[in-house]
């Protein structure tokens, strides 16, 4: 629940919610949500630690004062209160006694303490309330529905005839027991095959579901089962990577119409060539793997696999793309023929909105951030602080994921420790 309670933290004022942090032991609240206190009441402390903590948020907030000496000599019920923002306040409040029943007071010697009678409770009324919910409760337990089902098996094996339950009982059924006495336990039957039914068709809509989504997975399988294999005279790919062009097709794959992918490719496939030619145009011709699967809609780890890996083998196997070195890939003269050309003119502007519309709101802000600073490198707890996040020393948390993501995609680099710089892959024109 802590993530939960931080966001709460961070954004519910915008949802008109507030929240209140109690603790006698402030250092043991999430620095994180001590952080964002627009109003703090301090009661008496004599621990050196509890002292220590609210001296820290006291300074972070601009506030010049020592509390070493007052915090331990306050009265009770006299906090010393800070709101150096919000009500613009730094004093001693007096707060006034309960009113109602005390039942945290102090037991004082020779005074009995005066117990408070409560309110009675209709146990019966509440029993009727909750009725509706509790029968509710039963008719959709699994464990009962089984038992019942189970019960009813057993009953209808010891009735003559055949075994089988019929799915309704008939109304002949029904008047021959309630001629015997039975009529109510043959409700009884009839309701519980009824809830059975009901689970029954439950499940079976739900493998209905499963079997359309394994359909969908298998039709993908035999699409990448299709892609022609490599050349079985020569098996094994040369040691730096690239396919022999005896196992390449002798033609490439015409060109795409806009919009559309070119014969024989699927869409995810023309995406990864037009990815890779839309490097080409801004003279990187052998983009790593991440920078590739960036482009075209895929996040990629250290190690490429998944969809994304397999479409790049499928295109490789076809002989529209290589691997020149470890980790980077390249087109090959069908692949260039293949991919479609970018539709606007490479340039700075257009090769970072390219990248900004590919990033979430966070991480375009962070990046623009750094960005701006180039070719100056800024300290991490800089860039976080112009971009809205909070660093601390140990750079951690949801800002250095952040930078993390934006490392891997091969977008900033950290040349020097705790600094952080744009790299010169995002600037056409210096």
């Amino acid at each position: 629940m802590l993530h939960a309670f931080t966001r709460m933290a961070k954004i519910g004022r915008n949802f008109g919610i507030g929240l209140s942090l109690i603790s006698q032991r402030p250092q043991e609240v999430n620095k994180k949500v001590l952080n964002l206190t627009e109003l703090l009441f301090a009661f008496q402390l004599t621990g050196p630690q509890e002292r220590k903590t609210l001296q820290g948020w006291i300074a972070d907030k601009g506030i010049d004062e020592d509390i070493e000496s007052v915090l331990p000599k306050l009265e009770r019920g006299a906090p010393h209160v800070w709101s150096p923002a919000w009500l613009k306040i730094s004093r001693v409040i007096h707060i006034g006694k309960k009113w109602t029943f005390d039942a945290s007071s102090t037991p004082k010697v020779g005074k009995e303490a005066a117990a408070r009678e409560l309110s009675p409770i209709d146990l019966e009324q509440l029993r009727t309330d909750m009725a509706a919910t509790i029968e509710k409760a039963k008719a959709e337990d699994p464990k009962l529905l089984r038992a019942e089902l189970a019960r009813l098996r057993h009953e209808a094996q010891k009735k003559p005839g055949p075994s089988a339950i019929p799915a309704q009982p008939s109304k002949e059924a029904l008047a021959e027991a309630e001629q015997h006495g039975r009529w109510q336990e043959g409700m009884r039957i009839s309701n519980g095959l009824g809830v059975v039914s009901k689970n029954l068709k439950a499940v079976a809509d739900a493998l209905h579901k499963a079997y359309e989504n394994f359909g969908g997975a298998m039709d993908r399988i035999e699409e990448l089962r299709k892609v022609e294999p490599v050349s079985q005279a020569n098996p094994k790919r040369m040691s730096i990577g690239i396919q022999p062009p005896a196992s390449r097709p002798a033609q490439a794959p015409q060109r795409a119409p806009v919009g559309q992918p070119a014969e024989g490719l699927t869409a995810p496939e023309q995406r990864v060539l037009d990815a890779l030619a839309w490097w080409a145009s801004i003279g990187v011709d052998r983009p790593d793997k991440g920078q590739i699967g960036f482009l075209a809609g895929y996040r990629v780890g250290k190690n490429v696999g998944g969809t994304f890996g397999n479409l790049l083998g499928a295109l490789r196997a076809r002989g529209l793309l290589e691997y020149p070195g470890p980790g980077t890939a390249t087109l090959t003269t069908g692949g260039a023929r293949t991919a479609r050309a970018p539709a606007e003119t490479p340039s700075t502007e257009t090769l970072q909105r390219a990248i900004h519309d590919r990033l979430d709101n966070t991480e375009s802000r962070v990046l623009q951030t750094i960005i701006d600073a180039y070719p100056d490198q800024l300290t991490k707890q800089e860039a976080g602080k112009r971009s809205g996040y909070t660093v601390g020393e140990n750079v951690g948390g949801t800002f250095g994921n952040i930078l993390g993501r934006l490392r891997s995609l091969g977008l900033i680099d950290y040349p020097a420790p705790g600094k952080v710089a744009a790299l010169p892959v995002l600037f056409l024109d210096r």
